[in-house]
This record gives C-alpha cells, sequence and structure tokens, in this order.
C-alpha cells in the first residue's frame, strides 16, 4: 500500500505543477522596431508557448509601438517601461514579479549586474540563459556585455546553447551544460518562391548589422571584380554603434570612390520588407566569420535562397553542396559565389532543399522544445 500510496502522490504532484500556468518574463523589449535578435527570437517563442500553460511578459519602450502580432494575445502581457526609469522597472520585475522563470537575464548588462546581486533576497524563480556564441566568441564580445554574458552563464540555473558545437565548446571549457535549442524560423511567414522565372540581373543578398565583424567590404570586393556583369549586390541593415557607423562610412566612401553601381546600401527594413527582399532575390551571403547560429540564413533558406556561409562556427542551417555552401577562405567565398550566379539550375536545386531542410526550424517546434524544457525544470524541482 506504502508504494501505491506514493505513486499516487507523485502523480498528484506532478498534475499540479504541469496544471498550473508557468509565468514567463522574457527580459527583452519588443518594440515594433526593434530588429535585435534576442528580441525578436523572445517573440516567436512566447506567440507560441500554449496558451492554456504559459503567460508571458515582455517589456516595450517608452512612447514605442508594439509588435501588432502581441496585441490581444491572451497570455501575453506587455509592461510599459516610463520615460525615465525603465531600468529600474526591468530590475524590479526580475527581483520582485510574480515570475517562475526569467529568460534572457544578461540582456540589459548593468540591470543583470545588479540583479545577481540582489538576487538571494529575492524570491525563488528558474533563470534560463540562451547561449548563442561561442566560449572564444563570447570573449571577443565588448568587455562589458562579454562580462556580462559570462556571469549569467555562470549564475543562471539552466543555459541553452542554440547549436551542438556550442554546447560542446561550454562543455569543453566550462563544464557547462544545457539543452541544445535552436533558434527558429517562420515558415508561414517566409514561404518558399519558385525563382525560374526571375530575369537578370542575379541579386545577391546580405542581411545583418553593418559593422566589422560581419565583413560586408567583402561583397564590396566581390562587387568591384563584376562591374561588368549583370550582378546585383543588395546589402540590409545599419551600424548599431559609433565605430560602426565610421566603419558604414568607409563602405559608402568605397562605393563611391570606386564607382559600385552595383552595390545597394537599404538601411535597416522590417521582417516584411527583409522577406520581400528576400523572395526578390537569388542568392544569399554573410562573411561573417562570428556567429552562432544566423537565423538570416534559416529565412533565406525557407524563401528558396541558396547560402554561403563560413565554416567557423559550424552553423546547421547550411548543408555544405546541399543547401548551398560552407566555405573556409575568402577566396572560396568568392569562388563558390561566382559558381552559383553562373548556375540557375544549381541555385534552384539548392534553393528547394535548403526550404526543405529549414522546415524542422519551424518556430512552433522550436517552442515545443522550449515548452518541455521549462516544464521539465520545474518537475526537477519539485
Amino acid at each position: 500500500m506504502t508504494f501505491i500510496t506514493d505513486v499516487i502522490s507523485i502523480n498528484i504532484i506532478v498534475f499540479f505543477i504541469v496544471a498550473r500556468m508557468i509565468n514567463v518574463l522574457f527580459n527583452v523589449s519588443v518594440n515594433d522596431d526593434n530588429f535585435n535578435a534576442q528580441s525578436l527570437n523572445a517573440r516567436d517563442i512566447a506567440l507560441r508557448l500554449h496558451s492554456d500553460r504559459f503567460t508571458s511578459t515582455l517589456f516595450l519602450g517608452w512612447n514605442q509601438k508594439l509588435d501588432p502580432r502581441l496585441k490581444e494575445k491572451k497570455n501575453i502581457k506587455i509592461m510599459h517601461m516610463p520615460r525615465r526609469g525603465g531600468s529600474l522597472m526591468q530590475l524590479r520585475e526580475m527581483l520582485l514579479g510574480n515570475y517562475d522563470a526569467i529568460v534572457y537575464p544578461a540582456q540589459n548588462p548593468r540591470v543583470a549586474s545588479l540583479f545577481w546581486k540582489l538576487k538571494p533576497l529575492a524570491r525563488k524563480r528558474l533563470t534560463v540563459e540562451p547561449i548563442e556564441v561561442s566560449f572564444e566568441q563570447a570573449h571577443k564580445l565588448p568587455s562589458r556585455q562579454s562580462k556580462t554574458l559570462f556571469q549569467s552563464i555562470h549564475k543562471s540555473d539552466v543555459t541553452i546553447p542554440i547549436t551542438d558545437a556550442i554546447r560542446n565548446d561550454f562543455i569543453n571549457n566550462l563544464g557547462i551544460s544545457g539543452p541544445t535549442i535552436p533558434v527558429g524560423v517562420d515558415t508561414s511567414f517566409f514561404k518558399f518562391v519558385d525563382r525560374r522565372g526571375h530575369q537578370p540581373p542575379c541579386k545577391v543578398i546580405f542581411v545583418g548589422t553593418i559593422q566589422e565583424r560581419k565583413r560586408p567590404h567583402l561583397i564590396l570586393e566581390i562587387a568591384a571584380n563584376n562591374l561588368d556583369k549583370q550582378i546585383e549586390f543588395h546589402l540590409i541593415g545599419g551600424p548599431n554603434s559609433d565605430a560602426a557607423v565610421n566603419y558604414m562610412k568607409k563602405l559608402m566612401a568605397m562605393k563611391e570612390r570606386q564607382n559600385l553601381k552595383n552595390v545597394f546600401f537599404h538601411g535597416p527594413k522590417s521582417q516584411i520588407e527583409i522577406r520581400d527582399m528576400m523572395t526578390q532575390s537569388d542568392i544569399f551571403i554573410l562573411p561573417s566569420r562570428f556567429e552562432g547560429l544566423p537565423k538570416v540564413t534559416l529565412e533565406a533558406a525557407a524563401t528558396g535562397l541558396p547560402c554561403i556561409v563560413f565554416a567557423d562556427y559550424n552553423t546547421p542551417s547550411v548543408i555544405d553542396g546541399v543547401t548551398g555552401f560552407v566555405v573556409s577562405t575568402e577566396e572560396e567565398m568568392a569562388m563558390r559565389l561566382k559558381l552559383l550566379i553562373s548556375n540557375i539550375e544549381q541555385r534552384l536545386t539548392m534553393g528547394v532543399a535548403g526550404a526543405r531542410h529549414v522546415q524542422s526550424y519551424d518556430w512552433v517546434n522550436i517552442a515545443h522544445l522550449w515548452e518541455q524544457m521549462l516544464e521539465n525544470e520545474f518537475l526537477k524541482k519539485a
């Protein structure tokens, strides 16, 4: 009878843990014009967490427009930040708010530092820090950002590496690991486009922040060698710091000096505009060596674009020779791009394979992994 009683008691405990709502605070701002990767990821997860089991809270900046997808969602709460004291609001919610889990505690370095100091005085809740860069890359981030990230990795209850390569890297260097949960793509939004009817010029697209570590200058160097051909190079994104503004000026001067009429800078764009420009393009290229799992490669592949990326970060979003090319040198990048520009059939074949490959990364599947992770962590604590 004791064994049966114990089993019944355990089942009752599990029932109440699973049955009750789990309240999650995503420590990000969800302004409609905020294209920060963590902010976009948090929104896509929150939108798909099961409404009968999860509530999500996110922040909205002062006098900012809300991402319209989040409006009138019964299980999503928006915290409107004041004109002044937004950081204090974040800290108060992280320490005193009625939440079961906090995701992205390191998002605001100043708030994160105070949070970890005061956390022993606050009510208990699960802290979850996604890891989106390698151990080496994390050290190369700006000093304050790097320090905050490592602090959160060490102190969080759960770390979520977005690729197996990042997970293995942190196991080897810090002995820290958590379940791998990749970032995702909305395949109902980034839809496959049949490009057999596309006419020249061949359009090569880059999407990302215009900053030196993304290395868009390499695209301009390739463009300089293709001035006499029917090829256009389109760069979407803007600078995100004073250093990046200076770098952008150098790119514009390079374009002017070399008369690169085949290069177009479009500045930051909304998700709708990015999607539309991707569907009008033929090849996606990302010259950066400093990534984790670039979400833009999932989005590009979902629309049917073959992708060219570097091997340094072992992204699972591109299968070399199947959905695009994974290269090791700048020379190889230029060679593979030349091959795709000249071979329409290979572009089309790789585009179909890429769209098929990223179906498993749909946000519906990724959100389900988050649900499982959160529920499992609460069962462990029962």
